[in-house]
Parts: C-alpha cells; structure tokens; sequence
C-alpha cells in the first residue's frame, strides 16, 4: 500500500527517510547517508508523536500544551509572543536553539519534540545630564574641591574629570581622573599646581543597570583662577 514508510533509526530515534513507494511492485524506497537497522512499517491512525511546548516568564507560546502529532504528518504552528516591553531571547527546539524566532513548525513528524522559548526585558535607553560646581577663585597650593550631579541619580558607573591650564593664552591639558558616580553624585579634590586660570569638565562615561542604558554626558566647563 502506498502508506508504507522506510524507516531507519539514527541518533537514538527512527528517521522516516521514505522517498517513494512503488505500490504496482511493493517496494519502499529512501534515501540516507548512513547505515544502522532499518524498518517497513505501515502507520495507523493511533501510531502519534506528542510535542512539548514550555515558556518562561515574561511571554508565552501557543498553543502551549502537549500536542499529538500523526506519524509522518506536520505539527500546528508554534507561535511565541512576549510580553509588552519584552522580546524574545531565544527559542530551543530539542534541546538546541534555533534563535530568537516568532514561530515553528515541526515537520514530517516520526518522534517526540520538545520546544521552549525565553523573554528578556528590552532594553531602555534614558538621557542623563551632568553638572560640575566649585569655587570660582582658589588660593594657591590649596587643595579645589569639586562637587557635581548626574541625574536621574539612579545612574551607575563613573565620572572623568579633565582639567586644563592657560599657559601663555593657550589651554593645556593637565591630566584626568576617574571618580565613582554614587546616588546621583561625585566628588573631586585637586590641587593646582601653578598660579593662573585652570578649566575643568565633567563626563560621566555612561553606564547599565538590568534592562536600563544611561547615556553619556558632559558638565559645562567650570573655570577656576589660582591666585
């Protein structure tokens, strides 16, 4: 009968590898590219594979209970969809994964299958602003103490801190330093170390909390006069 199927059985499961059936001579052909036990078989209607969907949190899959699937037939759509401000991570199908796809369809289905797909959040990028206070003049060799924010204060990371110096009426640089950004704030303690007008920036370099990115930004310049 034109049902017959060859199977051959590799990697711990039987492959259908029918190609055709010759049903005036009774021959099953197929096509495989190794040699293990092979078998003709005639599926009935009670001979079916189940398949397993699962989702983790955050998203869903659909249908999203175990499917029976007719020897040899296609398997329903699995569609997945995540939550609102969610995307899909990734989608495993028998263990491997397949990447972050919208649906499967299991084919010609001979075996059990399993299909599972993960959510994370999407990431959100927020603005930040910087500022940078202090003293406008300094005595000379006392030690500038420059304080500044960054908001929103729930920023984490760092903030650079360059400074210049005029030197015949061109702007030198003197060096930068790293200072920790803690609950919106730093601190900066320098000491100058020539007479004159020196100039200061504040980057704060940017940083990720979870799913939220803070974008970098600069203080104005704050200019300070050692006398």
């Amino acid at each position: 009968p034109s049902s017959l199927r060859l199977m051959h059985y590799t990697a711990g499961q039987w492959e259908d590898i029918t190609t055709s059936v010759d049903t005036t001579n009774s021959f099953v052909f197929g096509d495989t590219t190794s040699f293990s036990v092979f078998a003709v078989l005639e599926p009935d209607s009670v001979t079916v594979s189940t398949i397993t969907p699962s989702a983790g949190t955050h998203g869903s899959i659909t249908p999203g209970t175990v499917q029976t699937v007719a020897f040899g037939a296609d398997s329903t759509t699995f569609t997945i969809t995540p939550d609102a401000g969610y995307r899909i991570d990734d989608v495993v199908v028998d263990g491997v994964s397949i990447g972050a796809v919208g649906g499967h369809t299991f084919t010609n289905v001979t075996a059990d299958h399993s299909i599972s797909a993960g959510f994370s959040a999407i990431p959100v990028t927020l603005s930040t602003s910087t500022q940078l206070f202090g003293p406008s003049k300094l005595r000379f060799r006392r030690t500038l103490g420059l304080t500044g924010t960054i908001s929103p204060a729930t920023a984490p990371g760092t903030v650079r801190l360059s400074a210049w110096v005029l030197v015949a009426g061109v702007w030198q640089g003197a060096g930068t330093a790293q200072v920790a950004a803690i609950d919106g704030a730093y601190l900066y303690a320098f000491t100058p170390t020539r007479r004159g007008a020196w100039r200061f920036v504040a980057t704060y370099t940017g940083g990720v909390d979870g799913a939220t990115i803070y974008s970098p930004s600069t203080s104005a310049a704050k200019t300070v006069i050692v006398r």
